[in-house]
């Protein structure tokens, strides 16, 4: 028996017997990959060598994305080139050295030396991101991950008045959310990359951000794409693949507004040749 009223909208139905329907549908897709045929492997020759796990593979693979992993990276445009920072024009180029303290990255630049504030960094990519899918309205919304089980997150009730307000812009960042009930939001889907535990306090952000009076339509994109991004951004003292540092480069090279991430925090230190003399006496 199917139980079709446990939902007000039908999106989810109770089976009676849960396991012999599970039971079902796993022997049917055993039988069915079984019986095809294995797809043929491309000449070895022909691969593409394997430096580690892809941003895009880690990110996907966070398991119950309780991690901070880093969303897809996504080529610009050659045609229509952002306007770099000065300083960080030349990043992609930069040679990565490696990580210490897995808080800080150390490249090696054109002219010196550069260290790196993992966390600032990231988030300096992340909102340039957010921001752009803000201000342009665009569709479909940025990966999401759809969650097995729907996260109930409490917020305070009068926040949820917003939520038709703020629905649209949540929806192309990638949440997929309504109000549950009294001071509780349903999340069906996430951005890839917002651990479970900033859920919360990433969705009050947002919704305080359409609820505060006075508040213009860019200042309220640019408090929920710092949210956002903060929120799903590498956390400082987390391990980073050199596979993710590489792109983070490349994206941090076509950021634009300065050096700082959006909450004014520094993201890169810059050490000149003629500094790294100074300071050991060989000038």
């Amino acid at each position: 028996l199917v139980d079709v009223n446990v939902h007000p909208t039908k999106r989810e139905v109770r089976l009676q017997n849960e396991g012999r329907f599970f039971d079902a549908v796993q022997h049917a897709c055993w039988t069915a990959l079984q019986e095809s045929a294995p797809s043929a492997l491309a000449p070895l020759g022909s691969r593409a060598p394997a430096l580690g796990p892809t941003i895009e593979a880690r990110a996907e693979a966070l398991p119950g994305f309780d991690s901070a992993g880093l969303p897809p990276f996504s080529p610009r445009p050659a045609s229509s080139p952002p306007e770099a920072d000065p300083q960080l024009r030349e990043a992609a180029h930069w040679r990565y050295l490696g990580q210490a303290h897995n808080r800080y990255l150390v490249v090696e630049t054109g002219a010196g030396l550069a260290v790196l504030d993992q966390h600032a960094a990231h988030e300096k990519v992340l909102y340039g991101r957010y921001l752009a899918r803000l201000a342009s309205n665009a569709a479909p919304a940025l990966p999401a991950q759809g969650l097995l089980a729907p996260l109930l997150v409490e917020v305070p009730p009068a926040l949820l008045e917003a939520l038709e307000d703020a629905g649209g812009a949540m929806a192309q960042l990638g949440f997929e959310v309504e109000a549950f009930g009294v001071g509780t939001l349903r999340c069906s889907a996430l951005p890839i990359g917002l651990p479970i535990s900033a859920v919360e306090a990433t969705a009050i952000d947002i919704l305080s951000s359409w609820q505060e009076r006075g508040a213009t339509e860019s200042g309220r994109r640019h408090r929920v794409a710092a949210s956002l991004a903060c929120h799903s951004a590498v956390r400082f003292g987390d391990p980073m693949d050199p596979s993710e540092v590489v792109a983070l480069l490349q994206d941090l090279a076509g950021t634009e507004g300065g050096i700082t991430c959006p909450h004014g925090r520094p993201t890169v230190l810059l050490i000149s040749e003629s500094e790294l003399l100074a300071a050991f006496d060989r000038r």
